[in-house]
């Protein structure tokens, strides 16, 4: 029994999945997230978040947005154990968005382990975006306001910056690292603000 090799196959319609999000639109969403395994203990209550996906390709990893809005945002996160160490990796993704605009958000952060506590309160905030390019490590902004906003970070006086949660300067170096491993060397980083408020 023999079969003719040479007729016409069926087209291939499995190709990767698409999505539209378009308008997202959250309002009084409460969040509760306790993670034994990975000491990740969060509660968020998102007031109003609003964003529209102006582009979304899970494939390619491009992620763009219109304008984000969030008010009336708490974030508590308490972190029981180190999180592991990881290595940087090359940065593959596209993300863009055209501003964010913020009022009454709050975060509370604490690692138990580090001794740590960083609180952000924000008033009013404002970013207007005109470009950013995270593999080539450069963000163009319009403009950023902040108003009745505070931040306060904490952590032991002797505390090796190895045990701790949050290192600016490793966050920076790890960051440092992903562009170079993206672009092959090291580079620069670039940031234009035209104006500020």
């Amino acid at each position: 029994f023999a079969t003719d090799t040479t007729a016409a196959q069926p087209a291939d319609t499995t190709g990767a999945m698409q999505l539209d999000l378009g308008l997202i639109n959250l309002e009084n969403v409460y969040v509760n997230f306790n993670d034994e395994a990975g000491g990740n203990h969060i509660r968020a209550r998102v007031g109003q978040l609003t964003t529209t996906m102006d582009e979304l390709n899970l494939e390619e990893e491009i992620y763009r947005l219109d304008e984000i809005e969030l008010r009336n945002t708490g974030i508590n996160y308490v972190q029981s154990k180190l999180p592991p160490e990881t290595e940087p990796s090359p940065i593959t993704f596209d993300f863009g968005m055209n501003g964010v605009e913020v009022e009454n958000f709050a975060l509370n952060y604490v690692s138990i382990p580090a001794a740590q506590r960083i609180e952000l309160k924000l008033g009013k905030s404002q970013l207007s975006v005109e470009d950013i390019d995270l593999p080539n490590a450069r963000f163009d902004l319009r403009s950023f306001q902040l108003h009745d906003s505070k931040v306060l970070y904490v952590q032991k006086k002797m505390v090796p910056t190895d045990s701790l949660a949050v290192s600016p300067a490793e966050t920076v170096r790890k960051l440092d690292e992903s562009v170079e491993k993206t672009q092959g060397q090291p580079v620069k980083w670039v940031v234009n603000l035209a104006k500020l408020n």
